[in-house]
């Protein structure tokens, strides 16, 4: 199966940053919910100080998408590399 999320908005994703918001789950163990917005940022410096100036803003409409059953736990800035790799399920879970 090929899926190419390269492109958002005529921009090339994985040269971009993106915030995401980490859910708390009940049985962590089994893995976390990501909460994942689609405006991407130039630069990590750009996203993170989006991210601090309207955290509460990225955590209220997490909360609203998963219909208030999960509550943030914290949010950061993730590369584009990464975001594809959460949505193609490329993700190996290591333990530490």
């Amino acid at each position: 199966m090929q899926v190419t999320l390269y492109l958002i908005d005529g921009h090339k994703m994985l040269e971009k940053w993106f915030i995401a918001v980490l859910m708390l789950t009940p049985t962590p163990e089994l893995g976390t919910d990501v909460y994942v917005f689609k405006k991407p940022f130039d630069t990590h410096a750009e996203c993170y100080i989006h991210l601090k100036q309207n955290s509460q803003k990225y955590f209220n409409y997490a909360v609203k998408s998963y219909n208030g059953r999960l509550k943030p736990d914290k949010a950061n800035c993730i590369g584009g590399d990464l975001v594809k790799e959460l949505f193609l399920n490329e993700m190996e879970n290591l333990e530490i």
